[in-house]
């Protein structure tokens, strides 16, 4: 209660002055924004130098509302506080997908009036759009997949997990075991997992301290078939198997695509003379020629196999091909799951007859109350599985929710 109202001697009065103070609690009080920070002479060069930078990359950069979005972070990074409210206002009226508040270099803005304006403004564009349905729920210990495969076959789901190097296997009748356990004393998780269905095996990247390797192992038994290493400073992320057997491998601490020959142990690095920054999720078109590589920030590159050309993929100005994780192409289109700093969402980037152009797009997923770091997914048939909730985030937490797996209808032009 106000100054006023402890002064006041009526009983009406003070009534009066109470219920006020009762109305006004009901009202948003919203942090003021902040004013721009006095930077040291050093720390304000640093700061122009890297707005310079940036700002030098814009116009020629494939995914330019990913440089925006670096634009903005960089004015709260150096206190800037009002340039940087500036600039998302500017990314998000773009309508892209993209959702400040998933950003913690945007944290002390958050509570402010103009930020709530901003994230009003972002629901307000992302209503929710439900394709999925639940298909099933999996109990298992301790099992946070970045990656899933499916064994037509055998009607199972296969799980990897970045806790550790294994593999579960998941009838969808119901249960669950081990196809790969884990090594005592190994230091090592599993990111990407392909099946090669016609050979009746299953591939894994494996990642360890000290290098990272592909594995392949028999889908009735788990027996270890072939194992290709390479040492140093590698994670192998994600990977595509080709009608011909060969493999196809991201590195995202490299920049790089490795390809492993069929009866092959040793790596031969595809486009050497090219950056693929952050190489994540990677596809393979339905013939075979191209290959389609999520480039994180950068958006998704596109590898001629055969000539080892790469070049952007080409894309309308609305479509935001940035911040992709799981990757596939199937009937013509790529669909890919966005997440960072994205609003979480599975998409459909439908491409021209060339397989080298999207010209439009279509959302099949978003805002599932399901969604708990949603990564990758696998198709199967004409539909995409995925982990709605992998919880790899949550590394040596001791109690997880049960692994929701849902199924997105993937409809053929």
């Amino acid at each position: 209660m106000s100054q006023s109202c402890n002064k006041a001697v009526g009983k009406s009065l003070r009534f009066a002055c109470t219920v006020l103070s009762v109305l006004l609690l009901g009202f948003p009080l919203w942090a003021q924004l902040p004013p721009a920070q006095k930077l040291s002479v050093e720390d304000e060069r640093e700061f122009k130098k890297e707005l310079e930078r940036l700002e030098t990359l814009l116009p020629t950069a494939n995914s330019k509302p990913a440089i925006e979005l670096q634009i903005a972070k960089t004015y709260a990074a150096g206190g800037q506080y009002p340039d940087a409210i500036e600039r998302l206002r500017k990314l998000v009226g773009a309508n892209l997908g993209f959702d400040p508040s998933r950003d913690p270099d945007f944290a002390k803005l958050q509570d402010t009036a103009e930020f709530r304006s901003i994230m009003d403004e972002v629901r307000r564009q992302t209503p929710p759009v439900h394709n999925s349905r639940p298909i099933m729920t999996l109990d298992v210990r301790d099992v946070r997949p970045e990656n899933i495969a499916f064994d037509t076959n055998r009607n199972a789901l296969l799980l990897g997990n970045t806790a550790r190097f294994e593999i579960v296997k998941c009838a969808v009748a119901g249960g669950c075991v081990p196809l790969v356990n884990p090594k005592p004393g190994e230091n090592s998780y599993a990111l990407g997992l392909k099946l090669n269905q016609g050979a009746d095996e299953v591939w894994a990247t494996d990642n360890t301290p000290e290098g990272a390797s592909l594995r392949c192992y028999d889908l009735k038994a788990g027996k270890l078939l072939r194992t290709a290493s390479i040492r140093g400073k590698h994670v192998f992320n994600d990977l595509a198997v080709s009608s011909t057997s060969a493999v196809y491998v991201t590195d995202t601490a490299e920049g790089s695509v490795y390809q492993l020959s069929p009866g092959t142990t040793a790596f031969q690095k595809i486009a050497p003379q090219h950056t693929f920054t952050a190489a994540n999720g990677i596809a393979i078109s339905p013939d075979g020629r191209l290959l389609y590589v999520s480039t994180w920030e950068d958006g998704i590159d596109v590898i001629d196999i055969w000539s080892g050309a790469v070049a952007p993929m080409i894309h309308p100005g609305d479509v935001c091909l940035a911040f992709i994780d799981g990757l596939y192409a199937i009937h013509g289109s790529l669909i890919a799951i966005q997440n960072g700093p994205m609003l979480p969402r599975i998409v459909e980037f439908r491409m021209d007859p060339s397989q080298s152009q999207i010209t439009a797009m279509r959302i099949l997923e978003r805002r599932n109350p399901a969604f708990n770091g949603i990564t990758t997914g696998v198709i199967v048939h004409d539909d995409l599985y995925y982990v709605a909730n992998p919880q790899t985030d949550k590394q040596g937490a001791t109690k997880l929710r049960p692994l929701q797996i849902f199924s997105a209808r993937i409809t053929p032009r």
